[in-house]
Formats: C-alpha cells, sequence, structure tokens
C-alpha cells in the first residue's frame, strides 16, 4: 500500500488508513511512515495465516441465544457480540462491562470463539491469545 503525500501552503501532508491526516516537515518522512503501516498491515494479515491446533473444522454451532446469555438474563446490554466455537454460547465482548464470552472460556475452557456481528469473519484463540481465521461470518 503506497500512501499519498500532497503538497498544500508549502506543508507536506500524508494520508494514512482511516482517513487521518498526518502534517510531516520532510518527504522522507513518508517512506518511514510507509514502511511502518505496511509493517502494521502484514503483522495484521499474518496473525490469521497461523494455524491454532485449537480450530476446530466445520462450522460454528447453532448459537443457543441471539444475544449474549448472560446480559438477556440480567436485563444489561452489550457492545459486540461474539460465540462459543466449541458449544454456541453468545456472550458479550470484552468492551462491555459483563465480558461474558471471555468469563466463558474461564468457566470452560473452550479455547476459541468467533465473532457473532453480522458479516464478521474473524476469530480468537484464548490459549494464544491471538486471532485465527478467517471464517464465514456466524450470520
Amino acid at each position: 500500500m503506497k500512501l499519498t503525500g500532497r503538497r498544500r501552503g508549502g506543508h507536506h501532508r500524508v494520508f494514512i488508513p482511516g482517513g487521518r491526516l498526518v502534517p510531516t516537515a520532510r518527504p522522507a518522512a513518508y517512506a518511514r511512515l510507509d514502511f511502518l503501516v505496511n509493517e502494521l498491515i502484514e503483522e495484521d494479515l499474518n496473525m490469521y495465516e497461523e494455524r491454532c491446533e485449537h480450530l476446530t473444522e466445520g462450522a460454528v454451532p447453532k448459537p443457543k441465544t441471539e444475544g449474549c446469555e448472560e446480559c438477556l438474563k440480567s436485563g444489561q446490554t452489550w457492545v459486540e457480540l461474539r460465540i462459543c466455537r466449541t458449544c454456541g454460547h453468545v456472550g458479550c465482548c470484552d468492551s462491555t462491562p459483563g465480558k461474558h464470552a471471555t468469563a466463558h472460556y474461564h468457566e470452560t475452557k473452550h479455547p476459541t470463539m468467533q465473532s457473532f456481528e453480522p458479516g464478521d469473519d474473524w476469530g480468537w484463540c484464548y490459549e494464544h491469545e491471538k486471532g485465527i481465521g478467517s471464517f464465514p461470518p456466524a450470520r
């Protein structure tokens, strides 16, 4: 991925993914910034290339609920949902106060989960603390 530099009013600027504009004093900074961004992108892609021995083949089990099981019982809300790739338990993400997907791992030791958000295709191995996937979206 190449970054685009512009010169406006005598100042060099660099656009980085996400639409942010970063002013820079020297065009040489473009090459360094380009290198850093590409390194981050490559690192992100590599996390999906490694095969995890905890990853089971096949489809995710049928979800037990359409929302976080524990949040539904207690009347709480959630930010995003995760589904256990072992049993189909649906729990809320770590950005939600309950962190029920992670709590499910600690209770059951089921090592892998997948995002249960529409269109998301990534998963996580709790044992290795690494991203796994990509998968067909769970819903």
